[in-house]
């Protein structure tokens, strides 16, 4: 497994004012990255970026995953045909914290951008790694703190994203627990967003 973090911080950088088109794959990421505006990136069959190991663990101290735009700041900022998810535990990750404020109506956007935590192989929380327990929390199981957060100062439109906790897995002939995000699937604070099929 290779951490992809620096790689992927060094292209977003470098593609700002161009379209950065993502190869099909996950991508291990062990920090936060920071999407700059004037950031267009494009994903290949839902390229995966993955918050993986003890920078996103505590719970106490959540750490954001992919941050977009930074607090305060207009811009415009595309982002498309993504999944942003966990792999093992990572109980303090907030996958996507939205900070920009778009320029004008549709400049700042997400389209068929998922967050998905569990359901799918790789993830280390499938059946063999979470097996149900009657009592307590099996913390090795817990993977996330909050799926995704519009800071106040953030506004954009989002058209078809799920915000999803798998609950079910198709490679499972039988049902299994659901990992636990310890917070909150969405956390909306801004005045300004433009919702269009959103499922959580």
């Amino acid at each position: 497994m290779t951490d992809d973090t620096a790689a992927f911080q060094s292209a977003l950088y470098s593609a700002q004012g161009k379209i950065l088109f993502v190869d099909a794959g996950s991508y291990i990421l062990t920090s936060t990255l920071k999407v700059p505006t004037g950031t267009k990136m494009a994903g290949e069959t839902w390229s995966q970026l993955v918050a993986y190991g003890s920078y996103f663990q505590d719970t106490n101290h959540p750490k954001v995953l992919v941050q977009v735009g930074e607090k305060g700041l207009i811009g415009n900022v595309e982002l498309q045909d993504l999944i942003i998810t966990t792999k093992g535990p990572t109980a303090g990750a907030v996958l996507i914290e939205w900070n920009v404020r778009a320029s004008a109506a549709g400049t700042a956007g997400m389209w068929d951008v998922h967050v998905r935590i569990g359901g799918a192989t790789g993830t280390s929380l499938t059946p063999d790694e979470c097996p149900a327990i009657t009592n307590g929390v099996n913390v090795n199981c817990n993977a996330a703190s909050l799926m995704m957060h519009i800071t106040p100062t953030g506004s954009g439109y989002f058209e078809n994203m799920w915000l999803w906790l798998a609950d079910h897995d198709i490679e499972y002939a039988v049902p299994f627990p659901s990992p636990h995000p310890d917070k909150h699937e969405r956390e909306v604070l801004t005045q300004l967003p433009w919702l269009t099929a959103i499922h959580s």
